[in-house]
């Protein structure tokens, strides 16, 4: 049979009866125990700062207050040159601060100033149900409606090579 050995409960260490001064707590009280560096917060708000003619972007932002960072980033959206300049929201993955990912741009507040430009190299559409725009890349518009209606509260003009109405 074998004979099971029990060890003494595990005390701390401490080199001075209760009560007294000691010299290892001495130390231990004042060493320093050094943090972890601060986790990057869950989002931050940063600025696209540069396009890259090979489509990367980076960004900058200011993690902790003061310590500016700019990184190349990855993105959920498709960024273009139009980004440069914008806010972005960024999220770190795995918590590190220095691997951004661009999650959306901020919106700016209010109406927009000047026209809405909507730019695309193969053509835009605009459908709802049956009835559709079409913007083609070669300069051709396309309408189409079960219903077409259009007014003018000035002169109404339409102008052509050729009309041809019916």
């Amino acid at each position: 049979m074998k004979e099971t050995i029990q060890a003494p409960p595990c005390q701390p260490f401490d080199d001075a009866p209760a009560g007294e001064e000691s010299p290892l707590r001495e130390i231990l009280e004042k060493t320093a125990v050094p943090t972890a560096p601060e986790p990057a917060p869950a989002t931050l708000v940063g600025r696209i700062t540069c396009f890259r003619a090979d489509g990367s972007v980076e960004a900058t932002y200011d993690w902790p207050a003061g310590q500016i960072h700019t990184r190349i980033v990855q993105s959920t959206l498709a960024l273009d040159p139009s980004a440069v300049g914008r806010e972005c929201v960024l999220a770190f993955d795995r918590g590190e601060i220095g691997r951004p990912i661009v999650v959306g741009l901020l919106q700016p507040a209010g109406p927009a100033e000047g026209p809405l430009i909507i730019h695309a190299e193969n053509g835009v559409v605009i459908q709802s149900g049956a009835a559709r725009i079409e913007l083609r890349e070669d300069g051709e518009i396309n309408i189409q409606g079960m219903y077409i209606n259009s007014q003018a509260y000035g002169p109404h003009r339409i102008k052509g090579g050729s009309v041809k109405i019916n």
